[in-house]
């Protein structure tokens, strides 16, 4: 895996040193990088940031070209198929010419690296051969012939990659800087600016291909791009796919069972240790079962990480503040789990806040439970770790299911019997009364079906401390993922819906985004097997109800884990588990210092921040309280925004996007 950037002059006859250097330089500062290789020519130069996180990575040798340049090609790359690509790719007929650098980049290496069978599956299909991956992955190849230059990320964007084209040149970049180090004269992007302020509570925003930067591009899940003389065209050459699932329930649950397996075995490929972010949650506690089983096969430890509260809170009825039980549970079923437990010593996120905008280069909502991460993959970086495992996304996928959202698409798509039976087997296996549950379903009912008739804008779901002006001449229901509503009011998902969620692009950019940063900064592969895209497209075809089969939600992660789980995480009522529940206290420990950089931050803020009713919050409330929980997010959203627009702009009012 590895960072990648590069510069195509349109015009003049060779790339400057000096911003080769300057981008390189900043890669070097910033970055966990093993070492870093590059390739230049008159018109193109290209570079690849190297981790040595498989056991490949140390022979590998990026960027490439062919003896004759017709083509410059490199990539961040970790192949999830490399066994399937060597069958196919490999072959004694494979040539012995010597490639550019003087790099025998057509002959069959010692040690088979991912980038060498991109480069063979390249020159078989051509740009068809991103069709034929599985892995994570960026990609840039520059057709000197063509003057074409090629992008692409991976199904999921697991890697992103941004570029920037101008009349005489074409930037491309793992890290968002180091184009704008190259081109300053690059404004802010208000547009992004507005989604990112506009989407509710933690949501990150809705755009999915734009970035904090005026006409910098993200490339966006599953999709290539083509720039040459004639323009820009983009191509989506994957998305979830129907795949055959068996009728009966059983075999269903073996083929989740088989691709979920699948999924997490991927992720074990690495040289070093292997770490995981622990919760007492299905969707983690899964992937750690199946990761600890395959790691004790290879006499290997499964280093868990888990972040408990450092004060005591009272959980409501349904909530596990504290969630070490769980996690001990699992140790006692999988003796190979090395468990850790970190509190930060109480520490909360702001004096960490500065550097984590730093590294990931947006604006961002997470930074509460971001701060805690980042301790541990510090601290899983210094424990030999390598590659590091979540359950992420694991509510779209392994842990779906929701009976309410497959009751109303059984009552939408007008099956009466079918409604009934799961109707009344749900209620049984949850103790409802079927008399009173059946009351409020059918009003849910009622406002569903008008919320999907005609979507309402709910402006109250603003952040109270943003100016309504931030609505005027801006198309809102236009912007809106399919499947995302800007209402309070609670609707339930038919499958339709489902569908266009489990592959909602503006998700998986911000996700990809902030884990390559992060991956970046600290030296570890960060992998999410619950986002595979084979599980994906397993979701995809999956019959509906079969995701709360027999009123069971959750059935697959339930029925099918069962056996690798302890019963209290799969239990039917299992409590949630609340990640950093005392982040206001934590806070209020530090309460003058945390109000005074609050303050401080609002010096320069755009006319859509209400400056004098936050400074007045302030005032009125020295002590950050549980009482006022909404209020202290909404006001750590602005106060997280601030701090990005005072460390990238001159001029942070130039920022405001109305």
């Amino acid at each position: 895996m590895s960072a990648i950037w590069g510069i195509i002059e349109k015009k003049i006859q060779s790339v400057q040193s000096a911003q080769t250097s300057l981008m390189r330089n900043h890669y070097e500062e910033h970055c966990r990088i093993d070492r870093i290789e590059e390739f230049q020519n008159d018109s193109c130069y290209m570079a690849c940031g190297i981790q040595h996180f498989t056991p490949e990575a140390s022979s590998e040798h990026l960027p490439v070209s062919p003896g004759d340049g017709r083509y410059v090609f490199t990539a961040d790359v970790v192949l999830d198929n490399r066994e399937e690509l060597i069958a196919e790719l490999v072959t004694e007929q494979i040539l012995t010419t010597e490639g550019s650098n003087n790099r025998p980049d057509r002959k069959r290496p010692a040690v088979i690296t991912d980038g060498f069978l991109l480069q063979l599956a390249f020159e078989r299909w051509n740009y068809d051969f991103v069709k034929h991956l599985k892995g994570l992955f960026a990609i840039a190849i520059y057709d000197t012939e063509k003057r074409e230059l090629f992008l692409c990320t991976d199904q999921i964007s697991n890697r992103c990659l941004y570029y920037y084209c101008t009349d005489s040149q074409l930037v491309f970049s793992t890290m968002l800087t180091p184009i704008r180090l190259l081109h300053p004269e690059i404004r802010p992007n208000r547009h992004y600016h507005r989604d990112f302020l506009i989407a509710p509570g933690l949501f990150p925003g809705f755009t999915s291909d734009e970035s904090p930067w005026e006409d910098v591009k993200l490339l966006e899940a599953g999709t290539f791009v083509l720039i040459n003389p004639d323009g820009i065209r983009k191509t989506e050459y994957w998305k979830p796919e129907n795949i055959p699932v068996s009728g009966k329930i059983r075999d269903a649950e073996k083929q989740f069972l088989s691709i979920y397996r699948t999924a997490v075995h991927r992720a074990l490929r690495t040289s070093g240790e292997v770490g995981i972010a622990l919760s007492s949650g299905c969707d983690s506690s899964s992937v750690a079962a199946l990761a600890a089983t395959e790691l004790k096969s290879q006499e290997k430890l499964l280093h868990s990480y888990t972040y408990i509260p450092h004060y005591k809170i009272k959980p409501k009825y349904y909530e596990i503040n504290d969630e070490t039980d769980g996690v001990k549970a699992l140790g006692r079923m999988y003796p190979n789990i090395d468990m850790h437990f970190t509190d930060q010593d109480g520490r909360d996120f702001t004096d960490t806040l500065s550097d984590l905008i730093e590294t990931v280069e947006i604006p961002f909502k997470s930074f509460i439970n971001l701060s805690g991460l980042a301790e541990i993959y510090e601290a899983a970086y210094r424990k030999g770790c390598r590659v590091f495992l979540s359950g992420q996304n694991g509510n779209s996928t392994v842990s779906y299911g929701d009976a309410d959202d497959i009751l109303y698409d059984l009552y939408r798509k007008k099956k009466p019997l079918r409604w009934l039976r799961l109707y009344n087997r749900y209620c049984k296996n949850a103790g409802y009364s079927r008399k009173k549950y059946f009351r409020g379903l059918w009003s849910i009912y009622r406002r569903a079906d008008r919320i999907m008739k005609d979507p309402p804008i709910d402006r109250s779901l603003l952040n109270s401390f943003l100016s309504p002006k931030l609505f005027e001449d801006y198309d809102l229901k236009s912007q809106l993922p399919e499947g995302i509503y800007y209402t309070t009011e609670y609707c339930p998902g038919e499958e339709q819906t489902n569908k266009a969620l489990l592959y909602c692009k503006c998700i998986f950019s911000f996700l990809g985004v902030m884990d390559t940063k992060m991956s970046l900064r600290y030296g570890l592969l960060l992998r999410d097997p619950t986002r595979d895209p084979d599980l994906l497209s397993f979701c995809n075809s999956v019959p509906y109800e079969y995701f709360a089969w027999n009123g069971n939600p959750r059935y697959f992660i339930r029925e099918a884990m069962k056996e690798f789980l302890p019963k209290e995480i799969t239990a039917i009522h299992a409590k949630i588990g609340i990640q950093n529940a005392d982040w206001l206290m934590r806070m209020d420990a530090n309460a003058e210092h945390v109000r005074k950089l609050q303050l401080s931050a609002l010096k320069n803020a755009p006319s859509c921040v209400k400056k004098d009713e936050i400074s007045a919050y302030i005032n009125d409330h020295p002590r950050i309280e549980e009482k006022n929980r909404e209020q202290e997010l909404e006001l750590c959203i602005i106060f997280s925004y601030m701090k990005y627009c005072n460390l990238y702009a001159a001029q942070s009012s130039s920022l405001n996007p109305t």
